[in-house]
């Protein structure tokens, strides 16, 4: 049969399982790849401004939530949203369930809450396809620190494909997640390295 004239016809999407198989064996190794809407992804090597801010966001959530053992704080692990994405968020906070712990599942989780991406270089594609993705999810809160711009974007209210709400927050205006019991978070943490470091 003749190849399609029609380069979209040529296209095959991955999904979930197939793309669970591709990494268990080993392929993607050597490789930094997220799947989002079907497509791998490659993404950027975490170095600088991005792991210093992702690590603080992550130890802010860990912390706030260790005397809630119904919630889990990844960094940098994959969640499942849909069928044909695994996204890789810089953090994301997971309510447990039971049934996480009763069945033997190679996905990962699914009650996703709270996801945090941390923006150097990636910034519109934060705030545009990978928004959009978690607001399709009714992931209920999504966060961006903008590096570049010193700010953070939270955005909340899921719904038609979007966030209907969207606020911004500089340095010395904490911001405290609308769903969970932790405390507020304030951007300067994640952009100033702390007093004492040496040059």
């Amino acid at each position: 049969m003749p190849a399609s004239t029609d380069p979209a016809a040529n296209v095959m999407l991955i999904d979930v399982e197939l793309y669970l198989d591709i990494d268990e064996s080993g392929a993607l190794d050597e490789r930094r790849v997220e799947l989002v809407d079907g497509e791998l992804i490659e993404m950027h090597a975490v170095a600088g401004e991005h792991w210093w801010a992702t690590n603080q966001l992550g130890r802010h959530f860990v912390l706030a939530l260790a005397e809630h053992r119904e919630y889990s704080v990844g960094q940098q692990g994959g969640i499942t949203v849909g069928g044909y994405s695994v996204p890789e968020p810089d953090l994301h906070v997971v309510r447990l369930r039971r049934a996480d712990f009763e069945q033997r599942s190679r996905r990962p989780p699914t009650g996703t809450v709270l996801v945090g991406e941390v923006a150097v270089s990636s910034l519109r594609w934060d705030l545009g396809r990978k928004r959009r993705l978690y607001a399709e999810a009714a992931i209920p809160e999504y966060w961006v620190i903008d590096v570049a711009g010193e700010r953070l974007v939270v955005h909340r209210d899921p719904g038609d494909g979007d966030y209907r709400t969207v606020t911004e927050h500089r340095r010395g205006e904490p911001v405290a997640p609308a769903g969970l019991p932790a405390g507020p978070f304030d951007l300067a943490t994640a952009l100033d390295p702390p007093a004492g470091i040496e040059d």
